[in-house]
C-alpha cells in the first residue's frame, strides 16, 4: 500500500456503507447511556414507591489518573434512590469493593443488582464468557446492562490486554437461550486500520471501528450452566 491515500479511502468507504449499511445500522446508533438513565429514572420512581431502593453496579472503576474519574456515578447523581457500587479487582480511588469478575457470583448474590455498568474493561478479561455467565446470575430479572469495550484499539493495560468485541459477539455471548434480550448493540467511533505496506490483501472499504455497545436486558432466571446457541445466526 505505497500508494495509500487516506482520503480516497474514506471517500470509498462512505460510499460502501451508504450502499450495504450492514455492520451499523443507523436506527440502532443513536441509542446511548442517556437513554438508559432515563430507564433508570421510571423504574428507580417505581421502587421508591416500594420502598426499595435502585442498585447499580460498574466494573473496573479504579482511577488510572489521580484527577481524572472514569466511572459514570455523577450521571445518576439528580436520581434518588440509587444504590451505586463500583468495582475493580484493584485497590484504588472510586474502588468500593475489590472483586474479580470471574468470581463476583461469590461475592454478591444472584439477582442482587438492577444495572450493570462496563466501560473498556470487557478487554481485559481472561474469560469473558465465564464473566458474563456471572454477571447474568447477579443481575435482576428485568434489569438491564451496559457494555463499552473495544472493536479495534491499540495494545494497552499490558500485560492484560486479552479480547476485541464485534456486535455479533456480544449478541451471542448474552442469547436468547441464557433468558437474555438484546436491546441494541452498534459500534462508534469509525477509523481507519492501515496494513504494513507489503501486505497483499487487503478489504480497503470495509469498516472500522474503535468501539462496540451492547445494552441488553434480562427476562428470565439465568441457567446455572451456560447454554451455547450453536444454531443461532448471532
Amino acid at each position: 500500500m505505497n500508494d495509500f491515500n487516506l482520503s480516497n479511502l474514506v471517500n470509498s468507504r462512505i460510499k460502501h456503507i451508504s450502499k450495504y449499511n450492514e455492520f451499523n445500522k443507523k436506527e440502532e446508533y443513536n441509542f446511548e447511556l442517556s437513554h438508559i438513565i432515563e430507564w433508570v429514572k421510571i423504574v428507580a420512581n417505581q421502587k421508591q414507591k416500594n420502598k426499595e431502593s435502585f442498585k447499580i453496579l460498574e466494573l473496573g472503576t479504579k482511577r488510572s489518573i489521580k484527577n481524572c474519574p472514569t466511572n459514570k456515578k455523577e450521571l445518576f447523581n439528580n436520581i434518588e434512590n440509587i444504590e451505586y457500587i463500583m468495582t475493580d479487582y484493584q485497590h484504588g480511588i472510586d474502588v468500593d469493593i475489590l472483586c474479580d469478575l470471574h468470581k463476583i457470583n461469590n461475592i454478591f448474590a444472584e439477582e442482587s443488582f438492577d444495572l450493570i455498568i462496563s466501560c473498556s474493561t470487557f478487554e481485559h478479561l481472561k474469560y469473558p464468557q465465564l464473566c458474563s455467565h456471572n454477571l447474568m446470575k447477579i443481575l435482576k430479572i428485568g434489569g438491564r446492562i451496559f457494555i463499552q469495550t473495544h472493536q479495534s484499539y491499540p495494545l494497552h493495560g499490558y500485560k492484560y490486554d486479552y479480547f476485541r468485541f464485534s456486535r455479533e459477539a456480544f449478541k451471542s455471548i448474552f442469547s436468547k437461550k441464557m433468558n437474555f434480550t438484546t436491546i441494541t448493540s452498534y459500534f462508534t467511533d469509525m477509523c481507519v486500520i492501515i496494513p504494513h505496506n507489503i501486505t497483499i490483501n487487503w478489504n480497503n472499504v470495509a469498516e472500522s471501528y474503535l468501539n462496540v455497545v451492547y445494552i441488553g436486558e434480562k427476562n428470565d432466571k439465568t441457567p446455572e450452566e451456560y447454554i451455547y446457541d450453536i444454531n443461532d445466526d448471532n
